[in-house]
């Protein structure tokens, strides 16, 4: 993890090994974030868990004198990225997400739905365009490939 990486909520952040997250990432683990092994995170991506746009609008200065659950409007939900996914720096996914395994997620993308393994999805909201397998399949000639493939 760089050292520039910034996060809340620690105790509610698991991340697996081999992880590299890059300069300037957010991360906001309110509701949990889960990142699988092997993931790069680019450099000043953000990870969120929670928003309160909708509860700060709609309870006003008062909003700050409830707890989280009570809270109407405020949006509380784990986000989980899965094994050697690459997220593009830039990038923000959305709280509820869930990206699969082995995903490639462009630069400057908004994720705002779960994505299936292997996805390559690109834009502002992520749009799937491509598969990973049919990318890595060039290189599965490969012995050194063959022998450490994540699958």
């Amino acid at each position: 993890m760089a050292s520039t990486v910034y996060y809340t909520h620690k105790e509610r952040l698991h991340v697996e090994d081999n992880v590299w997250i890059n300069h300037y990432v957010r991360i906001d683990a309110t509701g949990g974030v889960s990142i699988g092994e092997g993931c790069q995170i680019g450099y000043g991506a953000c990870i969120l868990s929670h928003s309160s746009h909708n509860a700060i609008r709609l309870m006003g200065y008062k909003y700050m004198e409830y707890s989280f659950n009570e809270r109407i409007g405020y949006i509380l939900k784990p986000v989980k990225i899965g094994s050697y996914t690459f997220v593009g720096g830039g990038s923000y996914i959305m709280p509820g997400v869930t990206i699969g395994k082995g995903c490639v997620i462009g630069v400057n993308s908004v994720v705002t739905r779960d994505l299936p393994d292997y996805s390559v999805a690109v834009g502002s909201p992520a749009r799937i365009i491509a598969s990973t397998k049919d990318i890595d399949n060039k290189y599965l000639h490969s012995n050194t490939i063959n022998l450490n493939y994540y699958e």
